[in-house]
C-alpha cells in the first residue's frame, strides 16, 4: 500500500479509535502530523478528530480553534461538536446559532436535547421546552436516556458529541482503495 494510501486511511482509523475512546499514543502522533500538514496539505478529517480529542482533554482553546478553522462544513455532526466546545467556553450566543444550523442541515434528538441544555443555561425556558419536545418526538428512549444520564452527572454542562458520520469515513476508505490515490502517487 502507497504512502498517500496510508495518509488517506489514518485518519478514518482514528476517527473510529477516538470515537470508542481508544486512541493510542502513536495513532495520536501520526494523527497530529497529518493534521497539521507535516507532509502534505492539513487533513480536514485528522484536524476534526484532534478538535475531538483535544475536546475530550479539556484543552477547550485547542479544540476550539481546529473547529472553528472546520465550519465551512455543512456536516451537521461537527457542527454539533463545534457549538458544544463553544457551549463550554461559555460563548452562548455562538453555541445557540451552531447548533440550530446543525439541526438545519440534520434534525437529530441528540443535537435538540444539547440545544435544549443550551437554552437552560441563557435561562430560555421556552425555548428548552421546545427543543426537548422535538427531540422526544424524534426518538423519546433517547431523550429519556440522555436526561437521566445527565441528572447522574451532576453536572451543568452535560451535552452529547456525535460520531464521525459513517458516510464520511467510507467515502474516505473508497478513495483509498479505487486506484485513483496509488496512480497519482505512481505518476
Amino acid at each position: 500500500m502507497t504512502a498517500l494510501c496510508l495518509a488517506l486511511l489514518l485518519p478514518v482509523s482514528a476517527a473510529f479509535a477516538a470515537d470508542r475512546g481508544s486512541l493510542g499514543s502513536v495513532d495520536l502522533a501520526r494523527l497530529r502530523a497529518a493534521a497539521e500538514g507535516a507532509a502534505a496539505a492539513p487533513d480536514p478529517l485528522a484536524r476534526r478528530v484532534m478538535a475531538k480529542v483535544a475536546r475530550r482533554h479539556a484543552q477547550l482553546g485547542e479544540a476550539d480553534g481546529l473547529y472553528q478553522g472546520l465550519l465551512d462544513s455543512a456536516d451537521a455532526a461537527l457542527i454539533n461538536d463545534a457549538a458544544n466546545v463553544r457551549l463550554r467556553l461559555g460563548h452562548l450566543d455562538s453555541a445557540l446559532a451552531l447548533y440550530q444550523r446543525s439541526i438545519d442541515a440534520r434534525p437529530e434528538p441528540a443535537v435538540l436535547f444539547n440545544l435544549s441544555q443550551a437554552n437552560a443555561r441563557s435561562f430560555e425556558v421556552e425555548a428548552l421546552t421546545r427543543a426537548l419536545e422535538r427531540a422526544q418526538a424524534l426518538d423519546s428512549e433517547l431523550v429519556a436516556e440522555l436526561t437521566s444520564v445527565q441528572g447522574a452527572s451532576g453536572s451543568g454542562d452535560f451535552v452529547v458529541d456525535l460520531p464521525v458520520p459513517a458516510r464520511l469515513l467510507w467515502d474516505r476508505l473508497v478513495r483509498a482503495t479505487d486506484g485513483r490515490a496509488f496512480a497519482a502517487e505512481a505518476r
